[in-house]
């Protein structure tokens, strides 16, 4: 009986010695910080939340044609506070020029809003999106990453293969279709 006291009060310390360090480590877990690399690109797997809130998807602000050249594409556009943004300065014409062999980029009329906005967003191929340091609103054919900064829109639907391969500006005009 004895052994077995003894047995229950080591296991008791071990289990409280756990919890200890379980304790304090979770206080010293890193937290997502404003300040980034130079390039803005998140590198520390540390550094990401495990989720990212990213626009819905599933309700849709607008239904967008957008003319590359004499090509044309649709875009669904989403419901958030940036896509609003947007739509309100349709519709647009605006020279984009290729960027890294992976978008088109332009800079809109007025910046886009990003408040209400998660922090960060991973750009796919295919995306409308927007890049807030740098004004530049996005047609991607590539994908991106993810960037602190950056807001999805929509989804652009049709032959990205018209966004490739620019290498002077292309005017492209976006407007809502009714």
């Amino acid at each position: 009986m004895k052994k077995v006291m003894k047995r229950i009060k080591v296991i008791g310390i071990v289990v409280a010695c756990m919890l200890m360090i379980a304790g304090c480590a979770s206080q010293q877990q890193p937290s997502v910080s404003s300040q980034e690399p130079d390039n803005n690109q998140s590198s520390d797997i540390n550094n990401i939340p495990e989720e990212i809130p990213v626009p819905s998807e599933s309700e849709t602000l607008a239904t967008l044609q957008i003319t590359v050249g004499d090509e044309i594409l649709t875009a669904t556009l989403w419901s958030n506070p940036a896509s609003e943004s947007l739509l309100a300065q349709l519709p647009l014409t605006l020279a984009f020029e290729d960027y890294g062999g992976r978008e088109l980029i332009a800079e809109p009329l007025q910046p886009i809003t990003m408040e209400g906005i998660p922090e960060r967003d991973s750009p796919q191929e295919g995306d409308l999106s927007f890049y807030a340091p740098s004004n530049a609103l996005s047609l991607t054919y590539a994908d991106l990453g993810e960037w602190v900064g950056a807001v999805r829109l929509g989804r652009i639907e049709g032959d990205l293969s018209i966004l490739k391969n620019h290498s002077e500006p292309v005017m492209v005009m976006i407007e809502q279709v009714e």
